[in-house]
């Protein structure tokens, strides 16, 4: 099975057309009057706390809610936490994963661990929020679960076991491995009815092993697979998916397009990019019908540029989606680029006119910000704002805003690194306060106040040792 998990790889096919329309916005600095930056949270200060969050904070009713990938009561699923936005000592732990579950129609099973990325999802209820973790369940492949916010009630809803000793390969009837989060979608049925159901994606089960899509309903019923990824439509999504219509879109981490090992310098610089660069993608949920709307086409450093006007692509947009503004697809990718610190780029939505708006530094520079992992968040002004790991004025990552309007890009602000965090991670919840300012909550991977002594989880296959005496990561705030 080829590995899903971690910063790896790049390349693609590019199917449809390519426009010579190309924007470079240049660097700019932070906004002269300075944004205001504080820690509301590290993680990792009370029994019990989570460690680590690789994914998203979500506001519902009040509360900002969201998951760590390690720690937890369990010292080894990680945990739900909320809070109240601008008021640390709100801070609690909702649920510690890894440990014994309810399943769909009642009994007792293993319960999902280490969710990864994204921000979880709210149903239509208005108070359940929905997510995915990596690992754990009975099939020992991660699953899905939900959680009423009001009466704490949590369910897991599928587990997946696409992966195992018996079908090491893939199943056409199971994915395995989601990186990110299963997303509510309203169908349209006959006279004009419409269901709610949830569609996400795997990293790995599925025909050929290397990730799936799927879909169920929100009790966990009527589970089935809707399309299984393969090396050159695109595989190993590590996103989500968004909907517009009949169509749902989104983006593979790899597959599509794999560049040729003699366009790098050594073999482990092409080791990145050896599974392909990924693609952009529509699925037709009435017809069924998978679609390749852009094929990463990063070619490698020492290879002629593939799209007009010398423009270098990206490639590997890891753990993110995609957001719809001013009738275009905007997103990231993580790699790529001319300086391998991935793209802002935008497209049509049928595939059309596709743009590169702004090329990242360099991952091993301090100045421009790097690699992205996550999604472009749209404010109540109409601003995509995005974060990455890495860049920035201390190299730490940060926080970057583009208009979608022209495609203008700004570096917001810069995580200063130690124990106001390391790493920004994901994205960023969009929020406004009673000035009319915009406010930002989010997490960062690392850095914070507390570096606690960890005992790896058996089910965190990606767990990196030296992580912990970077600290645990933080809950930030950033006012604009």
């Amino acid at each position: 099975m080829r590995r899903f998990s971690g910063r790896a790889g790049t390349v693609a096919a590019a199917v449809m057309v390519v426009s010579s329309a190309i924007s470079m916005a240049p660097v700019q600095a932070h906004d002269a009057a300075g944004p205001q930056f504080s820690v509301q949270h590290s993680f990792g200060n009370a029994p019990g706390d989570g460690w680590q969050p690789w994914g998203s904070p979500t506001l519902l009713n009040g509360r900002l809610w969201g998951r760590t990938t390690y720690g937890g009561a369990n010292s080894q699923g990680a945990a739900i936490w909320s809070m109240v936005p601008g008021k640390p000592k709100t801070y609690r732990v909702e649920h510690s994963f890894g440990g014994r579950a309810v399943a769909v129609g009642g009994g007792s099973v293993a319960d999902v661990a280490n969710p990864h990325h994204d921000w979880l999802r709210v149903g239509p209820d208005g108070r359940t929020l929905y997510g995915a973790a990596l690992w754990g369940s009975d099939g020992g492949q991660g699953g899905v679960y939900s959680f009423d916010t009001v009466t704490r009630r949590y369910r897991v809803l599928h587990g997946f076991a696409g992966i195992g000793k018996t079908n090491p390969n893939g199943v056409a009837e199971d994915g395995a491995n989601p990186h990110s989060n299963a997303v509510p979608i309203q169908l349209v049925a006959a006279k004009g009815a419409t269901k709610t159901v949830l569609i996400g994606m795997t990293a790995a089960g599925g025909t050929a092993g290397t990730g799936s899509m799927y879909q169920m309903d929100l009790d966990g019923t009527h589970f089935r697979l809707l399309h299984s990824f393969v090396l050159a439509q695109g595989d190993v999504p590590h996103g989500f998916v968004i909907q517009q219509g009949n169509t749902i879109y989104g983006m593979t981490r790899l597959g599509g397009t794999i560049p040729a090992a003699t366009a790098f310098a050594t073999p482990a610089d092409f080791s990145n990019y050896a599974d392909g660069n990924g693609v952009v993608f529509s699925y037709d949920l009435k017809r069924g019908v998978y679609r390749i709307l852009h094929g990463f086409s990063y070619a490698g450093p020492l290879a002629q540029p593939t799209l007009p006007g010398g423009v270098v692509d990206g490639a590997v947009p890891d753990h993110g989606g995609l957001v719809i503004s001013h009738n275009r697809l905007w997103g990231l990718t993580t790699q790529g680029g001319t300086n391998g610190g991935g793209v802002v780029f935008s497209l049509k939505l049928d595939g059309t006119d596709y743009r590169i708006h702004h090329t990242f530094g360099a991952p091993t520079q301090a100045g421009d910000l790097s690699q992205p992992h996550g999604t472009l968040m749209p404010a109540a002004n109409g601003m995509l704002f995005a974060l990455t790991s890495l860049g920035g004025a201390t190299a730490n990552g940060g926080v970057l805003r583009v208009n979608p309007s022209n495609g203008a890009y700004r570096v917001v602000y810069s995580f200063a690194g130690g124990a106001s965090g390391v790493d920004g991670i994901d994205n960023p919840v969009v929020t406004t306060d009673g000035k009319g300012r915009i406010v930002l909550y989010g997490m960062t991977k690392l850095g914070g106040a507390v570096q606690s002594a960890f005992v790896p989880t058996p089910t965190a296959e990606d767990w990196k040792g030296g992580q912990p005496a970077q600290a645990n990561g933080v809950i930030w705030r950033l006012v604009l």
